[in-house]
């Protein structure tokens, strides 16, 4: 596909519209030699063309109808004149499609001109697949296409034959895959509309993460809202933390309904957990009770997917109960809204962690392209966290991960020191800038744990460092433009974080602990069987690293 620039010696439109134009060049070519004679100026006259000889191209990206024009474009127009318009032959010889300049068109027909400059190529008119990408080449110095108009064009030139590298080329890097591009592009309708009702500015990366729930009209309204909100790359992940969970919960659902074992999403009333009930030698096993009429799995509130088993009528069935347990008396209602609370706001702040480490990698990638304030502003945050190393910096030396959290923020497949080394010894100034704040940024992360966002833990000296730090993290995090999610905004403002679903309710995260030691102390066995879980309010994802953990509240 080539584009041909005004030439002197371009070939000629129809006959007729040559002598039209040529006489109107002529007329203009004498008109301004008599005003520039004294200065001896050379003229060249413009080639123009009727603006009734010219059509818009149906395999354009953009609107096919008359826009509104571009005030910027329209007063830009007026003070410099229009860049040529690309035009090519059709069918009738006194017609010319335009190939570039449907904004420009907008702007002509605004001001009523009759005629416009132009650059003629008939070989544009048998290259179909330059019909489609002429307007993403050419997007790329002017206003830029949408992200759904520039995956449609793409996917369209790759229908009428373009090669993944024609469209790679067309496209450009720094947009990143083509593939995500055309997997955009056949986005469902009802998708499409939501996302183009928007006025939120798309990339092809969001626009694809929106395909993910294209099946479910519910999570695609949340998360065009909260891209409306600016907020969409938390959204994302806690949508996807949802969407995980209910997959997992099906699946175990029908592993055990298929025996006969009924499963329920909370505690029934009136139910008892095994670990309650006295068996043969200890607490009541799963095996020993499978046979009751009674026996039914119950999901586990927190940590990983998992469910623990209970008898639906103890009394009644013949159980035994330890006597402790039996004078307890059964949680309020307040206490399991308060559990769900805290439950909704470990997953709202792994979402927030997540795509902060999203923002992240694109800002230690993107470091060629930051503004000098930005930059600044991390260096000297790096360069100061370094010289005062508060603990999440002095600690993470030896915390457990280490290479692979800074590798991961960095982008590198691999974490080893002669991986580092490399990257050492091929970074530029700014590279290398960005390698020694990944390591901060990197400990700062390792130290904000899944009980940060709690203001319901015991005070003591190291919880409120913790929060302390987070706040001093997330704070620079938010002035160098990461767009902080509503859990982050409350540790920054060091506030009690009530999930906006439960808002309302009657609820505090106090009551959650309060019900968690109510819940300990009916347990005199203080010991479970391999199917039940811990009653702690956080499940642990891996061991604890004690160098991060000195009065031993739970890791990440």
């Amino acid at each position: 596909m080539s584009i041909s620039m005004p030439e002197t010696d371009l070939a000629a439109p129809d006959a007729a519209l040559v002598a039209e134009i040529d006489a109107i060049g002529a007329d203009a070519g004498a008109e301004a030699q008599s005003r520039h004679d004294a200065a001896g100026l050379e003229i060249i006259p413009i080639r123009t063309i009727p603006l009734s000889a010219l059509i818009r191209n149906p395999s354009n990206p953009r609107s096919q109808v008359r826009q509104k024009a571009d005030p910027d474009l329209v007063a830009s127009v007026k003070e410099n004149g229009f860049d040529p318009f690309i035009i090519t032959k059709t069918d009738d010889p006194s017609i010319f499609m335009i190939m570039d300049g449907h904004r420009r068109m907008d702007v002509a027909e605004h001001l009523k001109l009759k005629d416009v400059p132009y650059a003629f190529d008939p070989s544009l008119a048998d290259d179909p697949v330059a019909h489609h990408l002429i307007a993403v080449i050419t997007s790329q110095h002017k206003k830029p296409l949408t992200a759904l108009e520039t995956a449609g064009a793409l996917f369209q030139a790759a229908a009428a034959g373009a090669s993944k590298s024609t469209l790679s080329k067309a496209y450009g890097k720094k947009n990143g895959s083509v593939a995500q591009a055309l997997k955009v592009a056949k986005l469902p309708e009802t998708t499409r509309s939501a996302a183009a009702a928007c006025t939120y500015e798309w990339d092809i990366t969001e626009l694809a993460a929106l395909d993910e729930f294209a099946d479910d009209e519910e999570a695609t309204a949340r998360l065009v809202e909260a891209a409306e909100e600016n907020r969409f790359a938390f959204r994302v992940e806690r949508e996807r933390i949802e969407r995980a969970e209910r997959e997992q919960r099906a699946a175990i659902r029908a592993e055990h309904e298929a025996t006969g074992v009924a499963v329920f999403d909370e505690e029934p009333d009136g139910a008892v957990r095994l670990s309650r009930l006295r068996g043969d030698s200890g607490s009541m096993s799963a095996e020993l009770h499978a046979a009751c009429p009674g026996h039914a799995a119950v999901f586990e509130s927190y940590g990983t997917v998992r469910v623990s088993f209970y008898c639906l009528d103890a009394e009644g069935n013949g159980h035994e109960l330890w006597q402790s347990y039996s004078s307890q008396q059964a949680a309020k209602p307040q206490d399991k809204a308060a559990k769900r609370a805290v439950v909704v706001g470990n997953k709202d702040f792994t979402a927030a962690q997540s795509a902060r480490a999203a923002w992240l990698r694109g800002l230690i990638s993107g470091a060629g392209k930051l503004e000098k304030d930005k930059l600044d502003r991390i260096s000297r945050f790096t360069t100061l966290a370094t010289l005062n190393a508060p603990d999440p910096v002095r600690k993470f030396p030896s915390a457990m991960k280490r290479a692979e959290l800074q590798a991961e923020l960095l982008g590198m497949a691999e974490s080893s020191p002669e991986d580092f080394e490399q990257a050492v010894a091929s970074a530029s100034p700014r590279r290398l800038m960005m390698l020694q704040f990944a390591t901060v940024a990197a400990a700062y992360e390792k130290a904000a744990t899944k009980d940060t966002w709690r203001t319901d833990q015991p005070p003591s000296e190291y919880t409120g460092a913790d929060r302390r730090h987070a706040r001093t993290w997330l704070t620079f995090c938010r002035e160098v433009g990461h767009n902080l999610s509503p859990i982050e905004e409350a540790i920054v403002a060091d506030e009690t974080y009530v999930p906006t679903p439960l808002a309302a309710a009657s609820c505090t995260l106090a009551a959650a602990q309060e019900a968690e030691d109510t819940e300990d102390e009916a347990d005199p066995s203080g010991d479970e069987d391999d199917d039940e879980v811990s009653n702690g309010l956080v499940a642990e994802d891996e061991p604890t690293d004690p160098e991060f953990d000195e009065q031993g509240s739970s890791q990440q």
